[in-house]
């Protein structure tokens, strides 16, 4: 049964230059403009030519009129649902990214409400993960994200979900391409859709072949493709929503760009490999190299040789949801300070490059260094406290 969109605010929600987009990618072409709208044409050759008018302002007031006469049309001549042609149209200026839980009881088109917040957080996870990939490949992001992957983040969003086991959509806008000529480099928001497409097959590829040679050296090769410890969180969480049977990522390029030609469109992600996955992310976030690092916690060891110029300090701090120490090397009021704050217990706080030796962890070039108060509502130095907003 096929559904006819009757609703004025649906119609009215239309944007003419998806309208246009759509029907150029599906073979039409402009013809001639009368008042406000472009009379669109398919099947030029004189024979069963078809043709649609295309409103090109949205508060004109037979705009939602118009907009149905040309979903009736596309219906006809497609033999498709207006439903699906609608989500096409929507669609047609942003990466659509659809991921589909495979869960054979879900034929409803339903899942546990757990699994299906899960599955949100996790996706936009992924996107993130992405998007920082994007920006600068990099084995692990503990807490501060490129701006550029930011401002993208604010810009993706979600979309209907859709039957087929259980399927999660999300938008990710991409800027039309206003000539045919080959650019020397795609927009941001494609470029994470096509890192996000490369680092999926990247990180199954990397998981067969750690799982035939027990070795993770194949993820840590994969860093360069996009892989991380955050897309490989996201991936094994978006796993967790169907243990036995994995996940599949599918994307359909926006309309508005030439499709890469090393584009991949489907990824499927095994459930076998999801430990996998888990054991590369662990390795990678404690091997990882950490800059701007915020360190907090209590000075629990103090070690200076006698005339020495600087000391190494012991704290107590969170690394990765637990409690580790981390040493590093203060030297004059710093380290003065760092006596102080461990005779009156209390917390110090600074920034640094945080990276794994052997079992401990060492924080390198510290700075903005500070004794933070309990009683008197001190707080740590603007960049500190930037840091720690974000």
């Amino acid at each position: 049964m096929r559904t006819t969109i009757r609703d004025r605010d649906a119609l009215a929600a239309f944007r003419p230059v998806d309208l246009i987009f759509y029907l150029r990618s599906a073979g039409w072409t402009p013809s001639t403009k009368v008042g406000q709208s472009i009379i669109w044409i398919k099947g030029a050759d004189g024979s069963n030519e078809e043709d649609v008018s295309v409103p090109l302002r949205r508060d004109a007031g037979d705009f939602a009129m118009r907009v149905a006469e040309v979903l009736s049309t596309l219906e006809r001549i497609e033999q498709r649902s207006q439903e699906e042609i609608v989500r096409d149209v929507f669609s047609t200026s942003a990466d659509l990214v659809r991921i589909r839980a495979l869960i054979p009881e879900s034929a409803d088109g339903s899942i546990p409400l757990h699994a299906g917040v899960g599955m949100v957080e996790h996706a936009r996870d992924l996107m993130a993960a992405a998007a920082c990939a994007a920006a600068g490949p990099r084995s692990f992001w503990p807490r501060r994200r490129p701006p550029q992957a930011l401002d993208f983040m604010s810009r993706v969003r979600m979309g209907q979900t859709e039957r087929g086991s259980y399927v999660l959509t999300m938008l990710s806008p991409v800027t039309p391409a206003l000539n045919h000529e080959r650019e020397a480099e795609s927009p941001f928001e494609r470029q994470v859709t096509e890192t996000l497409t490369r680092s999926l097959r990247a990180a199954v590829h990397a998981a067969q072949q750690a799982a035939e040679t027990a070795d993770l050296e194949p993820f840590r090769n994969a860093v360069s493709s996009g892989v991380s410890a955050n897309l490989c969180d996201a991936m094994a969480g978006l796993g967790e929503v169907s243990p036995d049977h994995g996940f599949e990522v599918s994307v359909s390029w926006s309309r508005t760009r030439p499709v890469p030609g090393t584009a991949v469109s489907r990824i499927l992600v095994p459930a076998d490999y999801l430990p996998l996955l888990q054991e590369a992310s662990r390795n990678f976030k404690e091997t990882a190299t950490r800059e701007e690092f915020v360190l907090l916690g209590p000075v629990v060891k103090l070690d200076r040789a006698p005339e020495a110029p600087s000391g190494v300090v012991t704290v107590n701090a969170v690394v990765d949801d637990r409690a580790r120490r981390v040493v590093l090397e203060l030297a004059g009021p710093d380290y003065q300070a760092a006596i102080q704050a461990h005779k009156d217990h209390l917390p110090i706080a600074c920034i640094g490059e945080l990276a794994k030796e052997g079992k401990s962890f060492r924080l390198r070039y510290p700075r903005e260094f500070e004794v933070l108060g309990v009683d008197d509502g001190a707080l740590p130095g603007r960049e500190l406290r930037d840091l720690l907003a974000g």
